[in-house]
Order: C-alpha cells, then structure tokens, then sequence
C-alpha cells in the first residue's frame, strides 16, 4: 500500500515537472520558429513519443496535421487535456508489440526489421484523415 502510494506521488511530480518545462510561457513560439524550415502547412508531421503534446502543437501551429503516438497511457491522457485542434490524430498504444488501434478487419503484416513481431497500419478513420 505504502509502495503504491509512494510511486503515484512520484508520478505526479513527474508529470508536474513535465507541464512546467514543456508548457511554460514562450516555449510555443520558440518551437515553432526551430521547426519552421522543416515543416510546410499541409504536410504530415509525426511526434513519436508525444510526451504531453508540446511539439505535436507547435507542428499544428505551422499548419501540419499531425499523427502523435504516446504509448505510455496517463501521458495519452493529458495529451488529450492540452491538445484538441481536430487535425491532431493521437494513436493509442493497446499493449506490447501488438500495434496501434485499428480495424479488427486489417490484416497484420510480417515486420521486416523484427522476424516474428507484426506491424498493423493506421485504422481506417486515421487513413481517410490523412
């Protein structure tokens, strides 16, 4: 009990830490002014390991649609909090090595890079969004 209690007080320092560092005033424009050479409004950007979604709002400040994938599931939570335009697609992580959510009907496919593991794709709302 007194374990348990102990690791989501640590948690939630973590994740306080993390709102103060990532959301703090100004970081937004700076971030935009770092990624403005790279990202073209009407691009696809993606934001692997979204975190709590700071980079995932500068892309879709400089007009991308944006695919973020955060895995780690109070993290996805707080993502959904602080960034809601609609051209933001956040991909939720189901559980170990069994892919993203999607379409019962999508076949998996072999993964070339890891002999045994399989790759599903995007569901189809995902698709037809970008």
């Amino acid at each position: 009990m007194r374990r348990m209690a102990l690791r989501r007080l640590r948690s939630a320092g973590g994740l306080a830490r993390s709102l103060f560092i990532y959301w703090r005033p100004g970081r937004q424009r700076g971030l935009q002014r770092l990624y403005q050479p790279f990202i073209q409004p009407g691009t696809v950007a993606f934001d692997i390991g979204a975190h709590l979604g700071d980079r995932s709002a500068a892309f879709h400040a400089l007009g991308a649609k944006v695919v973020a994938l955060e895995p780690q599931p109070d993290l996805a939570k707080w993502f959904k909090r602080l960034v809601k335009p609609p051209t933001i697609t956040l991909l939720r992580w189901r559980r170990p090595y069994g892919g993203l959510c999607r379409d019962r009907d999508q076949p998996q496919q072999p993964d070339p890079f890891h002999p045994g593991h399989r790759v599903a794709g995007a569901d189809r709302r995902t698709q037809r969004r970008l």
